[in-house]
């Protein structure tokens, strides 16, 4: 949720949409109901091609999460 907010606001970061709503698919799988809820409130901010990268982004980061995982 954190990093979804970050990237959405651009608060420490630069401001990016898609990599927020990344994030907040990623949270609200975890069972965040706040990133949930951010998730749809930034969605009527974005594109359907938009909408699309970030689910390819959220499924690359989880991609990347499990592999440090098993690395760490």
């Amino acid at each position: 949720l954190n990093l979804g907010w970050m990237y959405h606001y651009g608060e420490g970061v630069r401001r990016d949409e898609v990599t927020a709503y990344a994030w907040y698919i990623i949270a609200s799988s975890n069972g965040s109901a706040d990133a949930e809820k951010n998730k749809s409130l930034i969605a009527k901010e974005m594109t359907r091609k938009q909408i699309a990268g970030a689910k390819k982004l959220s499924r690359q980061l989880l991609k990347q999460i499990e592999e440090r995982k098993k690395a760490g």
